[in-house]
This record gives C-alpha cells, sequence and structure tokens, in this order.
C-alpha cells in the first residue's frame, strides 16, 4: 500500500503532461537521489522513494512507497510533489 497516493485533473493532452513531469524529476532527481523510468505515459520512481506516476487523459495518479526514514518527512515530501505538480500544470 502507498504512503502517499495523490490525483491532479489536468486538461492537457497526456504528451504534453508527461513531458512537464519529465522536466520537473530531472531537475529534482539528482538532488534526491532519484531514479525515473517511463514505459509510455508510466513513471516509475526508486531511489529513497519508490513509487508509480500515471497520466491519464484526464488525470495524473501518483503513489509512492516511502523508506523507514523518509516515513518521518511524510508531510514535507507530501507538499513539495504536490507543489511541484500544481506548478507544472500551471505552465
Amino acid at each position: 500500500m502507498a504512503d502517499i497516493c495523490m490525483k491532479f485533473a489536468h486538461h492537457y493532452a497526456p504528451d504534453e503532461v508527461k513531458k512537464r513531469i519529465q522536466n520537473a524529476f530531472e531537475k529534482s532527481s539528482e538532488k534526491f537521489m532519484l531514479t525515473t523510468m517511463w514505459d509510455e505515459n508510466t513513471c516509475h520512481i526508486s531511489g529513497p522513494v519508490k513509487g508509480v506516476v500515471n497520466i491519464t487523459s484526464q488525470e495524473i495518479i501518483i503513489e509512492i512507497k516511502l523508506g523507514l526514514a523518509m516515513k518521518l518527512m511524510r508531510s514535507t515530501i507530501e507538499e513539495g510533489l504536490r507543489s511541484s505538480i500544481e506548478k507544472v500544470l500551471k505552465r
């Protein structure tokens, strides 16, 4: 079961959302030691956190499993993730 589950509605083409999220992940993956691997419109995340980002025609679905140490920072991670996705969708 995921520790963080989020859904965001969007009105863009899935490819546009994917491009925007890829750009955001590129900027933060080194900082947070994350590895991302895309399979069509699904991004698999690994590192101190593990998870999946699914992009559909109407929403972005994020499910993240936190490691033990990262669970202590859950609210900070959740707020940062929410802020990043909302910023990506407003561009």
